[in-house]
């Protein structure tokens, strides 16, 4: 390697200094992982059983709200709006095929009204 100041060549290349940071150090703090905590579940279920047994759809932001007035549910248990959303879609799809399973296509009134649930 030459010097230009020097105007040499240099006899042993200098090392660089290893990265003390630990590896990931720039990422994001990690994500979440694992299933939603059973209470803020049980609460999402039987809202939309309910709702679903009046024949009225449940808004994720609807759910949202009554978990959050809930007590015994902490802040870090509670379930996002999207967690909601693609639980009560979840849910839906497993009446839909509950419903295909055990009345088959007899019963095409009660799955038309189903799919316009949704």
């Amino acid at each position: 390697m030459y010097d230009f100041a020097l105007g040499t060549f240099k006899r042993v290349l200098e090392e660089a200094p290893k990265n003390p940071r630990p590896k990931g150090w720039a990422l994001r703090s990690t994500k979440k992982t694992g299933r939603y905590d059973p209470l803020a579940r049980k609460l999402v279920d039987d809202l939309f059983e309910q709702y679903f047994s009046n024949g009225k759809k449940l808004r994720p932001d609807e759910a949202e709200k009554r978990m959050r007035e809930r007590n015994d549910i902490l802040p870090a248990q509670r379930m996002t709006f999207d967690q909601i959303r693609n639980r009560i879609t979840t849910l839906l799809s497993q009446k839909k095929e509950h419903q295909r399973k055990v009345h088959g296509n007899r019963q095409r009134r009660y799955v038309k009204l189903i799919d316009d649930f949704e």
